[in-house]
């Protein structure tokens, strides 16, 4: 299934402004394995979604039980919401699902916890939105399963975010990628 992570990006940022946050988190902890991307996108950020039974609403529950594709409506303000130590949790048919706009806001430790294979899925759209300072960040596990379609993604201060050891990991296509943006030292002359 193909989803337009750029108009649900926009989408997310501009229905709460027109009909407010309408869903309340208690409506979807009662059967996580129902929640749609619509029903998280909607949440109520307030102070009930931060705790909830003394942990976090976004927590390893949580990531276990909710739709895959529920978290297209992951939001950049829920990010923050999630301990660095369960974005190890996501698996590979949650993160297809992330948005640019969230990918946005992780932070390196977050981004560092997410397994490579899962890491590797994130579509390239996605990757656009990662957080120049996160990059170095990325493990030599997740440098090994980048694909190129992420690579080409990157922007020119997101690309510099790599570190010469990071670069030095690159196989041979991921180098091609990489020397294909005009703006960075090449690997070859």
């Amino acid at each position: 299934m193909n989803i337009n992570t750029n108009l649900l990006s926009e989408f997310k940022s501009w229905i709460p402004s027109q009909v407010g946050y309408v869903t309340e988190w208690n409506t979807v902890a009662n059967d996580l394995s129902k929640a749609t991307w619509l029903k998280i996108a909607l949440l109520n950020t307030g102070n009930q979604l931060h705790l909830l039974a003394d942990k976090p609403v976004f927590n390893a529950e949580t990531i276990k039980y909710l739709p895959p594709s529920a978290y297209v409506g992951l939001r950049r303000d829920h990010v923050p919401l999630i301990a660095a130590a369960d974005f190890a949790l996501f698996n590979r048919s949650q993160t297809v699902y992330f948005a640019n706009d969230t990918v946005s806001a992780f932070t390196g430790e977050q981004l560092a916890e997410i397994e490579p294979t899962a890491f590797s899925l994130i579509s390239p759209f996605a990757m656009s939105g990662l957080n120049p300072q996160a990059i170095s960040s990325i493990t030599e596990q997740q440098v090994l399963e980048l694909r190129t379609s992420q690579i080409s993604a990157l922007n020119c201060m997101q690309l510099q975010g790599f570190s010469m050891d990071q670069l030095s990991k690159f196989n041979n296509q991921q180098k091609v990628a990489y020397d294909n943006m005009v703006c960075l030292t090449k690997f070859t002359n």
